[in-house]
C-alpha cells in the first residue's frame, strides 16, 4: 500500500484546537472543516479553506451568515435574491468575514477611542497604530482573494492557538449575545445600516425583518430627501464642479467640450431621478412588506418624463441603447 496522503494544512489546524473551540460555541460539523449554527431566523457558518495557490500550506478562514426571510423577501417585492454560495461549498450565505476583518474593525473601534479626531498628534491607522495579526498575511492577491494564514516554517501548535485565541477574541464577538437574527442585527447589521448614504431596497428588508421601525423611518428620511432634489440646483452645483475640474486638466478641445457637458447632464439627470426611482420602488415595497411609510409628496410624474426621454431614459435604465 502507498504511504498515507498528509491532511491539508487547515485539517490539521482544526484538529490541534480549532475544531473544538467552534464546538464549544454551539456549531455543528457539516464537513471536514466546515461548521454549521442554525439560530432563530439565521444560519452562521464558520469554515476553513485552501489559501493562495501560490504558497503551499497557506490557508484562509471564513464566516457567514444566511438569512433565509431575507430572500423570501425578495421574492415577494420582485427582487434579485441576495444569496451566493459559500466558498469551495454549496451553502447559501448572504454576509461574510474572516477574523482578521473582524480584528481590522476592533482595532479600528480601539483607534476612535483613544484617538478621537480632534487630538493633536493623531497617528495614522493603517501604517503606525495597526499591528500585525500573528502568522497572517493580509496581502491582496490575483488567486480569488486576499488574505491567509502561513504555516511556512510555523509550529502548527503556535499558528492554531493564535487562529482559536484570535477567533474567540474577535471574530466569535457576533455570536455574544445569542445566535438569533435579532441579535446580529443588534450587533452588526444596524451599525451598516445608520452608516448607508443612499439606502437601498435591501437595507429596508432587513429593518423589516427585525420590526425596527425606528430605522425605517430613518432610512425613508435619508432617502426621501435625496428623492426631492431640484434639477436646476443639482445640474449647477455638477457644471461647476465638473468644469472647474476639467479647467485644471486643461480641457481646449471642442470634442471634450461637447463630452463634458454630455457628462454634466447624464450626472445631473442620475442624481436627480435615481433616488427617485428608489423611493418609488420603496413606496411599492411597503405597500406589500409593511413598512407603513407615508406619502413623501415626491414628483413622480417629471421622474416618468424622464424615464420616457431618449438619452436619459438610458442613462436610468428603463430604454435600451442603440
Amino acid at each position: 500500500m502507498g504511504a498515507e496522503k498528509e491532511k491539508p494544512v487547515w485539517e490539521r489546524i482544526a484538529e490541534l484546537g480549532f475544531a473544538d473551540a467552534v464546538d464549544s460555541k454551539g456549531f455543528k460539523r457539516v464537513g471536514k472543516t466546515h461548521w454549521r449554527l442554525d439560530g432563530d431566523g439565521i444560519v452562521h457558518h464558520v469554515k476553513l479553506y485552501r489559501g493562495f495557490a501560490i504558497e503551499p500550506g497557506s490557508f484562509r478562514d471564513f464566516q457567514g451568515v444566511y438569512i433565509p426571510e431575507f430572500d423570501d423577501m425578495c421574492r415577494r417585492v420582485g427582487e434579485w435574491q441576495r444569496s451566493h454560495r459559500i466558498p469551495y461549498g454549496t451553502a447559501l450565505i448572504h454576509f461574510e468575514d474572516c477574523i482578521y476583518q473582524c480584528y481590522v474593525d476592533a482595532e479600528r473601534s480601539r483607534y476612535v477611542r483613544i484617538y478621537p479626531e480632534s487630538r493633536k498628534g493623531r497617528p495614522n491607522f493603517t501604517f503606525e497604530f495597526l499591528q500585525p495579526l500573528p502568522f497572517y498575511e493580509p496581502r491582496v492577491t490575483v488567486d480569488a482573494g486576499s488574505g491567509a494564514w502561513l504555516s511556512a516554517n510555523a509550529d502548527l501548535h503556535d499558528l492554531a492557538r493564535a487562529l482559536v485565541d484570535s477567533w474567540l477574541r474577535y471574530a466569535c464577538m457576533d455570536l455574544a449575545p445569542g445566535a438569533d437574527y435579532l441579535s446580529y442585527y443588534c450587533r452588526v447589521l444596524r451599525k451598516s445600516l445608520h452608516r448607508t448614504r443612499f439606502p437601498r431596497s435591501e437595507s429596508f428588508i432587513l429593518a423589516k425583518i427585525a420590526d425596527d421601525a425606528e430605522m425605517i423611518e430613518y432610512l425613508s428620511n435619508k432617502l426621501f430627501e435625496r428623492a426631492t432634489l431640484e434639477f436646476s440646483t443639482e445640474h449647477e452645483r455638477v457644471r461647476n464642479h465638473r468644469t472647474r475640474l476639467a479647467g485644471e486638466s486643461g480641457l481646449k478641445e471642442p470634442v471634450q467640450e461637447d463630452a463634458l457637458r454630455e457628462g454634466i447632464e447624464k450626472e445631473t439627470v442620475q442624481t436627480v431621478f435615481g433616488p427617485r426611482q428608489t423611493a418609488r420602488k420603496i413606496l411599492r415595497h411597503s405597500e406589500i412588506l409593511g413598512y407603513g411609510l407615508k406619502d413623501p409628496g415626491i414628483d413622480f410624474g417629471e421622474l416618468e418624463r424622464a424615464e420616457r426621454d431618449e438619452s436619459w431614459g438610458q442613462w436610468l435604465g428603463t430604454k435600451q441603447s442603440k
